[in-house]
């Protein structure tokens, strides 16, 4: 059976993330300190394209496995996701 519990969370809202929002969080199995990011107002929030806190590096092999051939030779070793892109985006949509 397929591991379906977040190893991280990171919030990268503009507020710091709510009592309820952490508590479902709990519930679904994520231990405190494998949440981060912006949980209260003195922590850094995500106010910039490329903040170390906010980049989530993911390796291509994870993402291309099973596929037929492995890793693209054009491909990178990893992918990089700035979580200020995905917040920005959102921002958007709203």
């Amino acid at each position: 059976m397929t591991n379906t519990i977040p190893n991280l969370v990171i919030s990268f809202g503009t507020a710091p993330l709510h009592q309820v929002s952490r508590t479902f969080i709990n519930n679904i199995g994520v231990r405190n300190d494998r949440i981060i990011g912006y949980l209260q107002n003195n922590d850094p929030a995500c106010v910039a394209p490329g903040m170390a806190n906010y980049q989530i590096n993911i390796p291509s092999h994870l993402l291309f496995q099973g596929y037929p051939g492995g890793v693209p030779h054009e491909i990178p070793n990893n992918f990089t996701l700035d979580l200020w892109n995905v917040q920005q985006y959102i921002l958007y949509c709203l």
